[in-house]
């Protein structure tokens, strides 16, 4: 199912074409496989990269994961663990890590204004901004489109969407998606990426867009509610694939 998939969206970039309005949401990352040794000090003076690890998700991305430390420290207990459909960061007390998660060898697709990428988040016990950037030729290549979305505390699990339509820029071929975590240097932060009746990360092609006035008057935590039953829908429709 999965090679069936990616010959799809190999296929509709070839000619040209967006992906057909009736595709279902794929699975970006599951983060199955865990690290070795549960949690794991950020070592390396808060620069500390994890991967690439191969074939992840149902589109077979290749993730890369980095940790960067921005005010001027020595590692003081900053851990991460991946593995069970869970990412967790734990940041200590007076210490400020920023947070890149990329997926590069997607298949370059021009996909339409109505796509959009879920984070099911939890474990937030503060307000913190995620960054989302859309790239051509790698993580190192031209940035497509990019835009910066604030996320409130979460006290439970949330499924948080991106909206395509938000970003700033060109939704042309992209074949590599990164998310940039703590953009605005939030101390002690921690958070989880996890399943909940529902893959970690998720891309959906075709999510119902806000109207543009709702985006600008909203937001993305505005529109949490908004997604609420649509996310319920579509999970009462597909399985999870452990």
């Amino acid at each position: 199912m999965r090679n069936l998939l990616r010959l799809m969206l190999s296929v509709a970039a070839v000619s040209g074409m967006t992906t057909s309005a009736g595709a279902a949401p794929l699975a970006l990352d599951y983060f199955a496989t865990p690290n070795t040794g549960g949690f794991v000090n950020i070592g390396g003076g808060y620069n500390t990269t994890v991967g690439p690890t191969a074939n992840v998700g149902d589109l077979g991305a290749s993730r890369t994961i980095r940790f960067t430390g921005t005010d001027g420290g020595v590692p003081g207990g900053a851990q991460y663990a991946i593995g069970n459909n869970n990412f967790s960061v734990s940041v200590p007390p007076d210490d400020i890590v920023q947070t890149s998660v990329a997926y590069t060898g997607l298949p370059s697709t021009a996909f339409n204004p109505g796509a959009a990428l879920f984070l099911s988040l939890s474990g937030v016990d503060q307000a913190f901004t995620i960054g989302l950037d859309l790239l051509s030729g790698g993580e190192a290549g031209t940035v497509e489109a990019t835009g910066d979305f604030n996320v409130a505390a979460i006290p439970g699990v949330q499924s948080i969407p991106f909206f395509f339509a938000g970003l700033t820029g060109t939704l042309g071929n992209f074949d590599t998606v990164r998310f940039r975590f703590n953009t605005t240097d939030v101390e002690a932060l921690d958070f989880n990426l996890t399943a909940n009746g529902g893959p970690p990360v998720t891309f959906d092609p075709n999510t119902p867009v806000p109207e543009p006035a709702t985006l600008a008057t909203f937001g993305l935590m505005g529109l949490m509610g908004l997604m609420g039953g649509y996310v319920a829908r579509r999970r009462a429709k597909k399985a999870v694939v452990a």
